[in-house]
């Protein structure tokens, strides 16, 4: 083991705990916050910094268009789902619904071959009475 090792099974030595404590540790006596109390409220009530609702009113123009972006997103999204819905039913509709060919009624008879002279109008008695 090099001296640049450190094994984290054992507690950490003496030199490398007081050198974290010096990095980490508060800055001392109240002059500190004091002079940093100062700094910030100097930097507030300087009046070319601004005011936070200048800074919020440039971005009121992108978060309209962000807004606007995702109504429309919105509705786009809707009217194809709707659409596909549609599609859906229609094809469901088309389906379970009788062909014309499985509700086509035909009069009793009416294909049926006749003989004679009276097939015609034995024809069109059946397609009347129907």
């Amino acid at each position: 083991m090099t001296n640049n090792e450190i094994r984290l099974e054992e507690p950490l030595p003496e030199d490398v705990i007081a050198a974290g404590r010096d990095i980490y540790a508060p800055p001392g006596g109240g002059a500190y916050w004091s002079i940093l109390e100062s700094r910030i409220m100097a930097r507030i009530s300087d009046s070319s910094a601004g005011r936070w609702w200048m800074v919020v009113g440039g971005w009121a123009r992108s978060g309209l268009v962000a807004a606007a972006a995702i109504i429309v997103a919105t509705i786009v999204g809707a009217l194809l789902l709707q659409a596909h819905n549609q599609d859906a039913r229609t094809a469901y509709d088309s389906l379970s619904q009788p062909t014309v060919t499985e509700s086509l009624t035909v009069p009793e008879g009416a294909l049926s071959e006749r003989d004679g002279p009276n097939t015609r109008d034995a024809t069109f008695r059946d397609v009347i009475s129907h």
